[in-house]
């Protein structure tokens, strides 16, 4: 397929035309000349809009016996007729690239009115014909039938650098490729033998500094007066310029197709793409007539308003690519991470984005296609990440790119002085000069480079060769990518593998990886210990269901692994490899690799001791229950029996005090009854202990105001209680809405006690002795004081006041399980409780009570 490009390097006019069609698809400024026509008057247009100068309409003729023939060349001389009326003389050559239904023919024109004018002139004198000959700006000579130079024009001799009289001395194989010679003798002898009329072959001669000279040769018979052969005519169209740019071309595109970075052309508005190399189509998984359908909007997976953005700030500051991270979306829907640099370029009236991108995943080593066209190429060339240098045969650096410049430290022009051992690390390979051309049959490897300043770069290098058709080696394209940071890593890995291998070999877990179909696949030393293996190939042998008391556990296991991905601190039954068993504490998770395996990975360790200590424990604790639970029950049930008989007493002492006992005996029963209320106390004590321990809590709404009152009202009878100013105050925050929920019962016990310690123990020579109850109901609970101004308590007797039997003073004629109880009654509703007392001056009891609504609600 012919580009467009391409006939901008033609020196002759020119015209594309596809042959189908018969559409012109492109001409250059040459063939806009000759017929004195803008370019889009003809481009685009068919074949037949040429007939105002074809006016006979050879063209179509022309070019169908052109793509009919098995020549891919052919050439035929026509006249035309110009815009000033006048005729002109056109040598026409055809260029077909293939016979396909999409094939495309390349014409040229060649002006050949003064050569027609020439040779007019010479049939009729000979002297003309010589100065048409001499004169002609085509390089022309004459050769004998045995191939001896008879004479050469101007032209000529200035294309091979001969004076004419040298040139006359030579033959055919003195300025002649030679492999190239064959060929040409074999096609003049079909002319010789007349089974050609004439031919045209792409020929190298020779210059005289032996410097091959590409040339377009046509050949014929020249004819003498009586029509005798005598001699060859050889027209040498010098079309070097041509093969030149040729070669520039395909030593840019040899470096392209060898890129290992996605590279894609998209227009600059549309971001429809245009063009891209084959490293993109297998990176995304496009065919290329797939990937000419797309548009980036259609692989970034990026917000395309911010991706359009990014493009229009480029587009306003082109000067400067633009570098950024982004997912690139597969055909199959997969994704992959790229690092992209866009420029800006603008070409001939059409303007660019030339993207690149680098997977950053390192999945895929690709190579650098870079874009046809020089323009484009060293746009690529410039911005790529890699460096890239170009090399003679000998290994001699002829050009690189910043990147390779930036990567060593060195200038671009101080680069192109140096050899490639030149940046060679010493302990690297090295390579003999004499086999340099071994060194570019290396694909690609990873080696050390030395910069300028001494330092390592590592990089991995890509080769390639540009060779001539002969596979000649003509130059080494070498692409470096810098891997230092790999490297490092890696050494960090392998650094990292040590220290978790020594881990594994010194760990008292067990640890293991195994899958469904191999079994065990990895076992650390400590795991083969636990089974009772000798050695850990041993354990490779065994089914991991052998190494389970009850198979059917693993089985449960497993289901939990496929359904969590994970689990926990199981504890599991093992199996050891004599039979024996013991507890193991079981973790596991399931890894997948990148080819969707998958692996269990778990520890084990080693709990049998905990298990028989747990189990010990709970034995013990069950017989402890059980014996609290009977010790509740007596106290309950002896309490009640002990009651029963006081309350008998207390009536007998009622009665014989209402008969008028003598002094000594009413003495006697006061003493009596104050025993038996003593007792009683007693007793009623270890009955709310009981009712603590015992029942549950009962929650209901609860006024304190009347609980409170209810105390005093009991208690009102208590020594000294009638001389006790006695207050309660209950108030609520603007929160408290609910109210205060909680068990009477309880907070009744937790009032009688506080209160009756209250009144016991007042003060009787203060001024005015007192007991208040303040409560404040808030959204959480209640915060209630029980504040007196008796006796108080002595300071180093406060920590231990809330103690079993403890008695805070000699004074203390109780049993010491009051404020023991309010406790204990405290914290079975959840609450706290603290006192604060000084002596002579009072005591303040603190109680913090939760709403037991709330703490249902957050057990919900």
């Amino acid at each position: 397929m012919i580009k467009a490009d391409t006939l901008e390097f033609i020196p002759l006019p020119a015209l594309l035309l596809d042959v189908t069609s018969r559409q012109i698809l492109a001409v250059n400024d040459g063939f806009s000349r000759l017929l004195s026509v803008n370019r889009s008057a003809v481009v685009g247009k068919k074949l037949i809009a040429l007939s105002q100068w074809d006016t006979q309409q050879t063209l179509d003729r022309y070019v169908t016996e052109a793509t009919t023939q098995s020549e891919s060349k052919y050439y035929h001389e026509t006249v035309w007729q110009m815009a000033d009326g006048s005729p002109k003389h056109l040598r026409l050559d055809c260029n077909i690239t293939s016979v396909s239904p999409n094939a495309q023919v390349m014409l040229t024109f060649l002006d050949i009115d003064r050569e027609k004018q020439l040779e007019a002139q010479l049939a009729r004198q000979t002297k003309v014909r010589q100065q048409v000959f001499e004169n002609s700006p085509i390089p022309k000579f004459l050769l004998s039938l045995d191939n001896k130079v008879l004479k050469a024009n101007r032209a000529f001799c200035l294309m091979l650098g001969y004076h004419p009289e040298e040139v006359c001395q030579k033959s055919l194989p003195d300025i002649i490729n030679p492999d190239d010679l064959p060929s040409f003798v074999l096609y003049q002898t079909k002319v010789a033998n007349k089974q050609l009329g004439h031919f045209e072959l792409e020929k190298r001669f020779l210059h005289k500094t032996g410097v091959e000279v590409f040339t377009s040769a046509h050949t014929s018979l020249l004819y003498d007066d009586a029509l005798q052969t005598e001699c060859f005519y050889v027209q040498a169209i010098n079309t070097q310029a041509r093969k030149e740019a040729e070669f520039e071309r395909e030593r840019f595109r040899s470096i392209l197709n060898q890129a290992g970075e996605s590279i894609i052309i998209a227009d600059a508005q549309s971001g429809a793409i245009i063009d891209f190399n084959h490293t993109a189509c297998r990176s995304l998984g496009y065919s290329q007539a797939e990937l000419k359908q797309l548009s980036v909007n259609d692989v970034i997976k990026e917000d395309r308003v911010a991706l359009r953005q990014r493009f229009d700030a480029l587009i306003r500051n082109p000067r400067k690519a633009i570098h950024f991270q982004v997912i690139l979306q597969r055909k199959d829907k997969s994704h992959y991470p790229a690092q992209v640099s866009v420029n800006y370029r603008s070409f001939r009236g059409h303007k660019y984005l030339t993207a690149i991108a680098r997977d950053i995943s390192n999945e895929l080593d690709s190579e650098i296609r870079i874009l046809e066209g020089e323009a484009r190429f060293k746009s690529i060339f410039e911005e790529t990440h890699m460096g890239i240098a170009l090399t003679d045969a000998r290994g001699n650096f002829v050009e690189c790119n910043q990147a390779l410049a930036d990567m060593l430290g060195y200038t671009r022009e101080e680069m192109v002085d140096l050899h490639i051992m030149d940046i060679a690390y010493p302990d690297d390979i090295q390579v003999p000069v004499e086999n340099i051309q071994d060194f570019f049959k290396v694909r690609s490897l990873e080696k050390q480079y030395r910069k300028k300043n001494g330092d390592i770069l590592w990089g991995r290098l890509t080769n390639s060769t540009i060779r001539d058709k002969h596979g000649r080696l003509l130059f080494g394209v070498g692409m470096i990518e810098d891997i230092t940071a790999r490297k490092l890593a890696e050494e960090k890995n392998i650094e990292h593998e040590a220290l978790l291998n020594s881990i594994n070999e010194n760990l008292s877990e067990g640890i293991y990886r195994s899958t469904l179909d191999e079994g065990l696949i990895y076992i650390n030393p400590a795991f083969a210990l636990l089974f009772g293996f000798t050695r850990i190939t041993e354990a490779y042998t065994v089914h991991p269901n052998d190494l389970y008391y009850d198979e059917r556990q693993r089985e449960k296991l497993l289901s939990i692994l496929e359904k969590e991905g994970y689990f926990k601190n199981q504890e599991v039954l093992f199996k050891r490899k004599d039979g024996s068993t013991f507890w193991g504490l079981l973790n596991s998770h399931v890894t997948r690799s990148k080819t969707g395996k998958t692996f269990y990975d778990g520890t084990i360790i080693d709990i049998s001791t905990k298990k028989e200590s747990e189990e010990l424990l709970m034995s013990k604790n069950v017989a402890l229950q059980k014996i609290n639970s009977e010790l509740d029950r007596f106290v309950y049930s002896a309490s009640h029996d002990l009651r029963a008989p006081l309350t008998s007493i207390l009536g007998l002492v009622h009665i014989a005090n209402t008969e008028n006992p003598p002094p000594n005996l009413a003495t006697y029963l006061e003493m009596i009854k104050q025993s038996i209320h003593k007792l009683d106390i007693f007793v009623q004590d270890i009955i709310n202990y009981s009712k603590n321990s015992r029942l549950k809590i009962a929650t209901k709404a609860i006024d304190i105001q009347q609980l409170v009152q209810q105390s005093f009202d009991n208690l009102q009878f208590m020594k000294g209680s009638e001389s006790i100013d006695k207050t309660v105050e209950v108030l609520k925050t603007n929160d408290a809405v609910a109210g205060f929920y909680s068990d009477p019962t309880r907070l009744t016990i937790i009032f009688n006690n506080t209160i009756s310690n209250a009144i016991k123990y007042h003060n009787p020579f203060a001024e005015r002795p007192f007991v208040k109850v303040r409560a404040l109901i808030n959204e959480e609970g209640v915060d209630i004081e029980i504040e007196d101004n008796g006796k108080g308590i002595p300071a180093e007797n406060i920590d231990r006041i809330f103690d079993m039997f403890y008695r805070a003073s000699e004074d203390s004629n109780g049993s010491g399980l009051g404020l023991y109880i309010v406790k204990e009654t405290v914290e079975k509703l959840r609450g706290d409780v603290m006192l604060h007392s000084e002596l002579d001056k009072g005591t303040t009891i603190t109680i913090s009570l939760p709403s037991h609504e709330a703490v249902k609600n957050e057990e919900e």
